[in-house]
């Protein structure tokens, strides 16, 4: 039981571990520091994305940003990341995606 709980902090500070090594992720720079608390991404404007017309470009955008990030993102810091996307489009995606085992959402945040 102990280690059971062990493993369950360890994927909530998103260290992951597989049963075969060569499928493990690389620890993320800012995975060093994991007893931090995660902070608001904000976007500067310059850099935000311009968000897809059609719907498979645009959970491959949201998928695409979320494996980018280094930390799990709300619905509010993912759409921000886009010109003009709705968050309840972002947010159907996000959802859409982690019923597909594509995403994972923790305490209300997305991730990969």
């Amino acid at each position: 039981m102990a280690l059971n709980d062990e493993r369950q902090a360890e994927e909530r500070r998103g260290l992951i571990r597989w049963l075969r090594p060569e499928f493990q992720r690389q620890p993320r720079a800012a995975q060093a520091a994991l007893d931090i608390e995660i902070e608001e991404t904000v976007t500067p404007t310059a850099a935000r994305r311009p968000w897809p017309q059609s719907l498979p470009e645009r959970v491959r955008a949201i998928r695409t940003v979320l494996a980018e990030q280094l930390q799990p993102l709300d619905v509010h810091s993912l759409a921000r990341i886009f010109t003009r996307a709705r968050r309840q489009d972002v947010q159907d995606i996000a959802e859409t995606l982690v019923s597909l085992n594509q995403a994972r959402r923790v305490e209300g945040r997305y991730t990969i």
